[in-house]
């Protein structure tokens, strides 16, 4: 009797040191219909500029069902028949890993989606880029890793390139605008010579035809 006690005692320990796993499936029917709910699950994400303090990001997950449930790797969780939303910071990149939600088949990976978002260009408040937007290190998701030293320096030099160009364009239309001025008061004696030049050149081909 002691030894039959002595070897369930022992049967027992094995099972609650090594628990059965018994993981069930869903039929292919419901496989599918899972699968259908995972893909409707929509993911946007909206953002906020703080003063100094970088910019904020906000996920929305929508079309989450009583069926589904989603975690993401930084350890949120989304379940119920109701809109979920998580906070990141920029540049995160974010895994959402759809799991079924159905006792039958419960804890098993149907699909997961992806959401990176940018990164944050703390310049691109400054007054500096505020003054020159379309300098290279002023775009507001750019990842610019430069100091603010070598920023100042590549700034100057955008100024300086920005000024040749400009004043090269002033240049230009200032020619134009010469000519133009030129045409409009000496028009009559510009019409008088292209008529002069055109009779000429017509006099000359009906004396190379008679000869």
């Amino acid at each position: 009797m002691k030894s039959k006690i002595k070897y369930l005692l022992i049967v027992l320990g094995f099972m609650l040191t090594f628990p059965l796993n018994v993981h069930a499936s869903c039929d292919y029917e419901r496989q599918a219909e899972l699968s259908r709910i995972a893909s409707n699950v929509q993911i946007n994400y909206s953002y906020e500029v703080g003063w100094g303090a970088g910019a904020f990001f906000t996920a929305y997950i929508t079309n989450v069902t009583n069926d589904i449930y989603i975690t993401d790797n930084y350890a949120h969780r989304f379940s119920g028949n109701k809109e979920g939303s998580a906070s990141y910071l920029a540049g995160s990149k974010v895994e959402y890993t759809i799991y079924s939600n159905d006792s039958s088949c419960y804890g098993e990976k149907i699909v997961t989606q992806y959401l990176d978002i940018p990164h944050y260009n703390s310049y691109s408040q400054s007054d500096d880029c505020k003054e020159n937007p379309n300098f290279k290190y002023c775009q507001l998701w750019d990842y610019v890793i430069v100091d603010t030293a070598q920023f100042k320096e590549e700034l100057e030099k955008y100024k300086q390139a920005k000024q040749s160009d400009e004043q090269g364009e002033e240049e230009t239309i200032g020619v134009f605008e010469q000519i133009k001025s030129f045409i409009v008061q000496n028009y009559v004696y510009i019409l008088i010579a292209v008529a002069t030049l055109g009779v000429f050149i017509i006099g000359f081909k009906i004396y190379r035809r008679r000869h």
